[in-house]
């Protein structure tokens, strides 16, 4: 999902949710490249 190559399943931990489905259903309205850009922000602390 990022750069780093975060996968579905961190995101899914990350997130504490107990199935991928669940997260893809929160994340399936959120263009993926604008994800991306959030989470490399966050990572890279700016």
């Amino acid at each position: 999902m990022s750069r780093m190559g975060m996968t579905i399943q961190e995101v899914q931990a990350l997130q504490d949710h107990k199935s991928t489905s669940t997260t893809l259903r929160y994340y399936a309205e959120v263009r993926a490249d604008e994800l991306k850009n959030k989470i490399d922000k966050l990572q890279t602390g700016n």
